[in-house]
């Protein structure tokens, strides 16, 4: 007589494996707003120290927040979605954010008080931007399911991971100092003199080893939305308003002075609608959002360009435009467009000569009267 397996136990199993997944998530998080304190703590005592151009005191203040930021939808999706990847490859760039910051803070704090280490922050300062770029090619290419569209798009998930480690070992072994400015009189300690003319080349190498994957991964998503049905193009509408709005934030911001700032922001708009795209997408009309968005931007978009043409001085976009709500109506800029006949509910049929006489439509009940008997015609 064969025992069979106990019904507890094998139902508890996906769940410990859950609960696992979800305590390691928790343990990352906290391990990100640690790297994300210190950073800010190394970034506070070398306030005076000289920076690049491209990364000023105030950036270099801020950025830890927002990485915290842009780590926690993906902490949330890792946690309560602990089986789908999108999530923990939104946690993997928050990580690779916090590294690339604190080596470069650590680095520029040691190299001027001669603690050990420095040596070690600046290599890794030449590869962590490897370990931002490509979990968001992959995210891409996995997003919503955790699944690629199909098996053909296994080639375009070989050729982004083969992209990464030739990215890495190129960054990491090239040599000379940091192509980014942050430590120009100290060389990789581990450059090798034979990859000299990666420097030359360092431009035309970014089009097929990063413009290329991230091409294909968001093909991917075309694809994908054009393939899937309902519930994924939903999903994928969130994808694409978090990217709108991302883009329109650094579009409008990008002659301002904190114009950094509000790039790292729109990263963390993109972040928090991939979380609500897996968790919440059916939280508000996507659908309804998309549109009035496009039509505000249009309108703002419009507005700016009559005052570049009039001086200074904004006129009235088109006739058709109201003002209030930016609905064509016909009337004319502030008018309100008549109010439409409420649609008059479907009634069943009714020969003539009992609407004449004022009798109750079929299938509906008698008026009652108050005694509660009924109302004769």
């Amino acid at each position: 007589m064969t025992q069979q397996p106990d019904a507890g136990v094998t139902t508890a199993r996906p769940q410990d494996h859950t609960s696992r997944l979800s305590g390691l998530a928790c343990g990352v998080s906290l391990i990100l707003a640690a790297s994300a304190a210190l950073t800010l703590v190394f970034a506070l005592l070398t306030r005076s120290a000289q920076r690049p151009h491209w990364h000023p005191w105030f950036l270099v203040v801020s950025e830890p927040v927002l990485i915290l930021a842009f780590a926690a939808p993906g902490a949330v999706v890792a946690i309560r979605r602990s089986r789908n990847p999108v999530g923990w490859l939104l946690l993997a760039t928050g990580c690779g954010m916090a590294v690339d910051n604190l080596a470069r803070a650590y680095g520029l704090y040691a190299s001027h008080h001669g603690l050990p280490g420095t040596y070690l922050a600046v290599w890794m300062s030449t590869w962590t931007s490897v370990l931002v770029s490509y979990p968001i090619f992959f995210l891409l290419l996995l997003f919503p399911d955790g699944r690629l569209p199909s098996a053909k798009w296994r080639i375009v998930a070989w050729y982004t991971g083969a992209c990464a480690v030739i990215s890495f070992l190129g960054s990491a072994l090239m040599p000379g100092p940091p192509n980014d400015g942050y430590f120009p009189l100290i060389d990789n300690p581990l450059g090798v003199s034979g990859l000299s003319f990666l420097r030359d080349i360092t431009g035309l190498m970014a089009i097929p080893f990063a413009l290329v994957p991230f091409l294909l991964s968001a093909a991917s998503l075309i694809y994908r939305f054009r393939t899937s049905r309902r519930l994924v193009r939903e999903q994928l509408k969130w994808v694409a308003l978090s990217l709108y709005a991302a883009v329109f934030l650094i579009g409008t911001t990008i002659t301002l002075p904190f114009a950094s700032i509000a790039t790292a922001l729109a990263t963390v708009l993109f972040s928090t609608g991939v979380m609500i795209a897996i968790t919440r997408h059916r939280l508000f009309d996507i659908d309804r959002l998309l549109s009035r968005s496009l039509l505000y931007t249009t309108l703002h978009c419009e507005r700016d360009r009559s005052v570049c043409r009039n001086g200074g001085h904004p006129r009235p976009l088109h006739p058709g435009i109201r003002a209030r709500d930016g609905v064509a109506s016909g009337h004319g800029i502030g008018r309100r467009s008549p109010p439409a006949a409420a649609p008059q509910p479907a009634t069943p049929h009714q020969p003539s000569h009992l609407r004449a006489e004022g009798r109750p439509l079929r299938g509906t009940r008698r008026p009652r009267k108050a005694d509660g008997g009924e109302r004769r015609p």
